[in-house]
């Protein structure tokens, strides 16, 4: 059944983090003007989906959507179990009665699809940040490697036709990664961005 046209429905679909990543500009090693040119290959989308602290956070962030989207739809069938009522009453009551109690539901409707975007949007908010704190600590491995390697060129391999596959860094990233402990960790309600 609906809510008065409303049609029933999840409340948060599963974030997922694990999107390419987007590096802001290709990252550059400090080298003379006159040194060969070396390059090195990272895929963003890999990274993401493989390093320990995206994993996590990932599925902290499916906890918390799945417990968001179990307390609405406990919300919704009470809801609907009260319209159910107010129908069933519709004979036994006056008119003016029967709209008070269906105005009251309304309006108690609506507070729940509200509290539900406003869940929606600090989700969003939170996986953003966890992203860009993410992306940042890649960026400063990829610098620290760049140094120690010598690469003059690091680019995410999703801005490629294609590259020899000898030139692909991204294990090496994800093992430097996981190994300085970076956490993925999603905070809610979240920071003001």
């Amino acid at each position: 059944a609906k809510l008065k046209g409303v049609p029933m429905k999840r409340f948060l679909t599963i974030i997922t983090l694990a999107g390419p990543l987007a590096l802001a500009a290709p990252v550059f090693a400090q080298q003379a003007d006159k040194a060969p040119l070396i390059v090195a290959v990272v895929d963003g989308g890999k990274l993401t989906q493989a390093a320990k602290a995206m994993k996590s956070a990932q599925e902290e962030a499916e906890k918390l959507a799945k417990r968001f989207d179990a307390d609405f739809a406990g919300e919704q069938k009470k809801l609907q179990a009260e319209y159910q009522q107010l129908e069933k009453d519709r004979l036994k009551i006056t008119g003016q009665e029967y709209d008070q109690r269906l105005q009251r539901l309304n309006a108690r409707f609506a507070e729940v699809r509200r509290t539900a975007q406003i869940r929606q949007e600090q989700m969003s908010r939170a996986v953003r940040a966890v992203q860009f704190q993410f992306r940042s600590e890649v960026v400063k491995v990829i610098q620290a490697m760049s140094v120690e390697s010598g690469y003059t060129l690091v680019i995410e391999k999703s801005a490629l036709l294609h590259a020899a596959a000898t030139l692909d860094i991204t294990d090496k990233v994800i093992e430097r990664l996981d190994k300085s402990q970076v956490q993925g960790k999603v905070e809610f309600p979240p920071k003001a961005e």
